[in-house]
């Protein structure tokens, strides 16, 4: 989706009662990046697969999924920091799966933060393969020279703009003004009405998941 489709279309409809200097591009580059965020929350529009490379030779139980850990890797290169918004999903390198967090499994591994993973007992595997939630790329404003902003790609689905503008609406409002009682508040009841609508309709699925396997990286 275009940013310029966003900005207009939430400048036309959810923004036309603020003043100008209320709804400028820049400041509605931030709401858009808000709304980013939230649309890849609710949804699982961007997955990956890291593998962990186990390494009992050093007694490490205690991975984090980043640049700073060369035992881990997506697609054959050094993680992207920042990348991670939730771990789904874990396998074993014969492709059965591991529970997360789970104290009445043995083998489980457990999340110690949102970006590190420990995994206490290896059995005989020297590979883990990790789905995880993919943080959005933020949209960064750059002026056309004119105050405007440079359009670009936004990395979400034409079916959300609905959804993406309604949020936009509640979070320039809110920052008008934050009585919950004032039209922020239908803003947000619009975007909840929004989400329900596509998941009921089944053009977004909030539950689905993704199953990679050693096979596709080379790792079988």
């Amino acid at each position: 989706m275009k940013l310029s489709l966003i900005l207009e279309q939430a400048r036309s409809s959810e923004l036309s009662s603020l003043s100008p200097k209320d709804k400028t591009d820049a400041k509605i580059v931030t709401y858009v990046n808000a709304a980013l965020v939230e649309m890849y929350r609710k949804f699982q529009l961007a997955t990956e697969e890291a593998i962990i490379r186990l390494r009992p030779d050093l007694v490490k139980t205690v991975y984090t999924l980043g640049s700073t850990d060369s035992d881990v890797i997506v697609a054959g290169k050094p993680m992207t920091d920042g990348d991670v918004m939730v771990v789904l999903e874990a396998f074993n390198e014969d492709g059965s799966p591991i529970t997360i967090n789970d104290e009445n499994d043995p083998y489980s591994i457990y999340t110690v933060t949102y970006n590190q993973l420990q995994i206490p007992l290896l059995g005989n595997h020297t590979y883990v393969s990790v789905i995880y939630k993919k943080n959005p790329p933020l949209v960064t404003y750059k002026d056309d020279g004119n105050g405007n902003a440079q359009d670009c790609d936004v990395p979400v689905p034409l079916q959300l703009l609905s959804a993406m503008c309604h949020y936009i609406g509640y979070r320039a409002h809110s920052a008008v003004d934050g009585n919950v009682q004032a039209e922020n508040s239908t803003h947000y009841a619009k975007y909840m009405a929004a989400i329900a609508e596509l998941v009921a309709e089944g053009s977004m699925n909030a539950e689905s998941t993704v199953h990679a396997t050693f096979k596709k990286r080379g790792f079988a």
